[in-house]
């Protein structure tokens, strides 16, 4: 970036500082869109102020092939929060789609794991017991 660009970027810098404390973003959520916000004002080497969708998705797609699903979509989410509350535009956001991240299953037993089905029973009782003999086995 030239100066003339660096000045420029500061400026909507400072009017996105603004914006991010008027919606009451967290400071970390602040310093995260800030982060990214320079991220792609360096990977373009110019103020992110006038980018195209196509641009766009490209840096996606590269960022997509680097980083995790979250990242990328907090990037979207921060240049989506650039657009529309600092610049007050939207850009064609229906070609950049955001990536899901993948489930993970939780860590928590099915019932069949913890009691196997040879000391299941309709009895209650006799499976707390079973269950218990088992704990202190």
């Amino acid at each position: 970036m030239n100066a003339e660009q660096l000045e420029k970027f500061k400026q909507l810098l400072t009017a996105y500082d603004q914006a991010l404390r008027l919606q009451r973003m967290r400071e970390r959520t602040n310093e995260t869109y800030r982060h990214n916000l320079w991220k792609a004002a360096k990977h373009f080497n110019r103020c992110p102020d006038d980018l195209s969708a196509d641009e766009l998705k490209s840096n996606f797609a590269l960022m997509l092939s680097r980083y995790a699903p979250n990242t990328v979509n907090v990037q979207v989410a921060s240049l989506v929060f650039l657009y529309r509350h600092v610049l007050n535009r939207e850009v064609e956001w229906g070609k950049i789609i955001r990536q899901r991240s993948l489930k993970s299953h939780p860590d928590i037993p099915t019932r069949e794991e913890v009691v196997p089905s040879s000391i299941r029973s309709e009895n209650y009782a006799s499976a707390s017991s079973c269950l218990l003999s088992i704990a202190w086995a």
